[in-house]
């Protein structure tokens, strides 16, 4: 998750995915969005936490499947900023 993550970030010049950190399991990041993404994820059935003004912290079970952790990609991938404005 931490590979796809900074991947991500690369590909998120606006600061939607920044300062990722930590390792196995326990993982961090900062975003310019924290309150939109929390709602994005929790929409489509994943739950992350706040943790900080800025920080959104992972902590998914130590049986995290290769299909799980696809999941999370795809849905951070089709992230929209305005997806509460669309019909």
């Amino acid at each position: 998750m931490k590979i796809e993550l900074n991947r991500l970030s690369k590909m998120h010049a606006d600061g939607l995915i920044t300062d990722v950190r930590g390792y196995g399991t326990h993982l961090a990041f900062d975003t310019n969005r924290p309150d939109s993404l929390q709602r994005w994820f929790f929409k489509t059935g994943i739950n992350i936490q706040k943790c900080g003004p800025n920080t959104i912290s992972l902590r998914p079970p130590v049986n995290l499947s290769v299909h799980d952790a696809a999941e999370f990609r795809r849905s951070l991938e089709n992230y929209h900023p305005n997806f509460e404005h669309q019909q």
